[in-house]
């Protein structure tokens, strides 16, 4: 590594400049339950906290001692070193790659890290911050979540009730194929539309006003009304409900319908 600085300077100053900015570090380095460690720009270990510790299979002090090289797989060396060259050369401002780490008990565990690179005011690189996820585990979360959309989609689709989703401003976002029965309104002509466009201003007008709590509450609302489509006419019990964004914020209105 002829490109970096002197060992012992860049360990020095990295330690210098992370003891200035303990504050901000030691709660985020005690709190998070995934591995986070940071290294110098001579790419020693500087700090690892608790999760990563438990991840790499050695202690905070024992990873200082032995340094990044001394517990990578020989085949991932050049992945970390191009990480490093990358950001400095500020190619990117993260860098993900898979890395394989060989731990005290002679295990391989294969990991996915992303790493970035802290920066003074000035712009001079002071040390690299890297947070790592369990490659298996990844991938399990990843298989969880298309399972689970995989799940719905299929209880949207074959439900009996009517399911249906509008927007704040009473657009139509999604129908199943129940409510496309009921309603007599393919879904291709419902997405889209308003359902005042649908089923006229007053029925438009309706629905407005019984989204209104759900909008201003975020909590959800059940109601008796007789649906009605040129064919049929039913009864039904119907559940008004939040969708929430990820501020808590009601972004849509999910509506849910059963006979009584």
């Amino acid at each position: 590594m002829d490109d970096r600085v002197d060992g012992n300077v860049a360990r020095g100053q990295g330690e210098s400049s992370l003891h200035g900015s303990e504050c901000r570090f030691g709660a985020v380095f005690e709190q998070v339950r995934i591995g986070i460690y940071v290294t110098g720009l001579d790419g020693g270990f500087l700090a690892a906290n608790r999760a990563a510790c438990e991840v790499l299979g050695y202690s905070e002090s024992e990873l200082i001692s032995r340094g990044p090289v001394a517990v990578t797989h020989p085949e991932d060396l050049a992945a970390v070193l191009e990480c490093e060259r990358s950001l400095l050369a500020r190619e990117r401002d993260l860098y993900r790659y898979a890395w394989r780490c060989i731990r005290r008990d002679g295990e391989t565990v294969r990991l996915e890290a992303c790493t970035a690179l802290e920066r003074d005011e000035h712009g001079d690189p002071q040390w690299f911050i890297t947070h790592l996820t369990e490659a298996a585990r990844l991938r399990g979360v990843e298989e969880e979540l298309r399972l689970t959309r995989r799940f719905l989609s299929a209880l949207l689709r074959y439900a009996p009730m009517p399911i249906s989703a509008t927007s704040t401003a009473n657009t139509e976002l999604f129908v199943n194929p129940a409510w496309e029965a009921l309603m007599g309104v393919p879904r291709g002509a419902a997405i889209g539309a308003t359902v005042a466009d649908l089923f006229g201003a007053a029925s438009a007008e309706e629905v407005a006003e019984e989204n209104r709590p759900v909008i201003e509450l975020g909590l959800p609302v059940t109601l008796e009304k007789v649906l009605e489509s040129e064919e049929r006419r039913v009864q039904s019990r119907i559940v008004r409900f939040p969708i929430l964004g990820e501020k808590g914020e009601v972004q849509a209105i999910g509506s849910i319908s059963s006979d009584v």
